[in-house]
């Protein structure tokens, strides 16, 4: 009988816990094992009828002993308390929602206000979840996404698109979030067999497998190292055609910019802390990337590309105004050419900006008031690396750099310079995201 738990009201036999999230039922006699606290199984079931009569009386309940405690406490104080907890990208959320049923809703409308994705499926999924009629999940805030190097997303098995776990944990997860339907955490797997089962490939697989039979089939009998001329030359772009490669990286970013488009659709009247750090072949404007955010204060925005023949983009018309609420902005990467300075391009975007963080090389400084930035601009940092030369002599220059950034008489807006070892990489871009979100200060720290 799914989704009860039987529980003794008196006497001793009977010894209720929650290791890892789950109800820990022990019968004295009997070894300790774990079940959900949302299936119950037969042999527990069976056991509990069996000693009805000697132990006293054994109700069938829906709420477990978790849910008999948390009444005791106001429902608005364990809300307040979810809120502030789901604040480390997800993780929390999904482990609250598996407790039990009561923390289970508590927990819905903050599941997803501060989400950390980190591939392509996971963007697609949530905005699946997020535009199913049934699930209200409540709004996200605070958003975090990844896109890797899709030209080395090859084996499927060793992929963390595809997220494996064992059949009696996906069963347990499948329960608790809803009643019979499918599950709706970003995390599950789409199913509960054995992770070594077989399963229909999916769409993108088929192609890749056709791709790969092709490829076979260009090579010469002759063939030494397994690797024919044929294929060689098809990964190049000696002939001046895209490569099989490339013609399939191309693909997976369409999708998955597409996919990245229509999730920022979805959250943008909620959206105030914004962080993207996105692989793709070719670089793209701002404004093929990111739709209009009403209601970002926020943006930390690293793009990177790994075409060989590419340069950073240009385009003959200015910035959109896609940030109106903006108030920091943190600019890596590539950034793409217009017929603006960078620092009108920053207006344009943003006109109530008032910190920016960027590399040093982006600024044209030049003594014009066509080169400085907006009045509302009032702290920059700038990067460079510190294998470069003259850092010392740069930061001695603070105030010719703020002269020229700022034009004369500007003594209460500051200039800083931040020395890194290294580009930035997808962790330390999360790991600075995650600060801002707890409270701290992320990149806007005091360099």
């Amino acid at each position: 009988m799914n989704g009860y738990i039987y529980r003794r009201i008196s006497g001793r036999g009977i010894h209720v816990g929650l290791p890892d999230f789950g109800v820990g039922c022990r019968l004295e006699g009997h070894e300790e094992r774990p079940v959900s606290d949302i299936e119950a199984p037969p042999w527990d079931l069976g056991n509990a009828i069996n000693l009805q009569g000697s132990l006293g009386a054994l109700l069938p309940v829906n709420q477990t002993p978790t849910d008999l405690l948390m009444e005791k406490i106001p429902v608005e104080l364990w809300m307040y308390i979810c809120s502030l907890a789901c604040t480390d990208g997800g993780r929390t959320g999904r482990s609250l929602s598996l407790v039990c049923r009561s923390l289970h809703e508590y927990s819905k409308p903050f599941k997803y206000q501060c989400i950390a994705l980190k591939t392509p499926r996971q963007i697609r999924r949530l905005a699946d979840t997020l535009e199913n009629p049934f699930y209200k999940c409540g709004s996200v805030q605070s958003l975090y996404i990844h896109c890797p190097d899709l030209s080395l997303d090859y084996n499927d098995e060793d992929d963390s698109d595809y997220i494996y776990v064992s059949p009696g944990v996906a069963r347990s997860v499948g329960s608790a979030h809803s009643t019979g339907g499918e599950s709706e955490d970003l995390m599950d797997t789409d199913s509960a067999g054995d992770e070594f089962e077989d399963r229909p490939l999916s769409h993108e697989e088929e192609e890749e497998l056709v791709q790969e039979l092709a490829d076979i089939r260009m090579q010469p009998a002759d063939s030494d190292d397994g690797i024919s001329s044929a294929h060689v030359n098809a990964q190049s772009s000696d002939s001046g055609r895209p490569s099989l490669l490339d013609q399939s990286t191309k693909k997976k970013d369409d999708e998955a910019l597409d996919d990245l488009f229509h999730l920022l659709g979805i959250v943008a009247p909620t959206l105030v802390t914004f962080s993207v750090h996105w692989t793709s072949l070719e670089p793209f404007l701002i404004e093929e990337t990111i739709p209009p955010l009403p209601k970002l204060q926020e943006l930390c925005l690293f793009r990177s590309f790994t075409g060989d023949d590419e340069a950073d983009p240009e385009t003959d018309d200015p910035a959109p105004t896609l940030f109106p609420s903006l108030q920091r902005l943190h600019f890596a990467g590539y950034v793409e050419t217009r017929p603006t300075t960078y620092g009108k391009m920053l207006a344009d975007l943003a006109p109530a900006l008032t910190e920016l963080r960027c590399n040093i090389y982006e600024f044209e400084l030049k003594e014009s008031d066509a080169y400085r930035l907006s009045t509302s601009v009032q702290r920059v940092v700038l990067e460079i690396s510190k294998l470069s030369s003259g850092i010392e002599e740069m930061q001695r220059s603070k105030g010719v750099y703020s002269s020229l950034l700022f034009g004369p008489n500007a003594s209460s807006r500051s200039v800083e310079f931040c020395c890194l070892d290294y580009p930035y990489d997808a962790a330390e871009w999360e790991s600075q995201w995650l600060s801002r979100v707890a409270g701290g200060m992320g990149c806007w720290s005091s360099v």
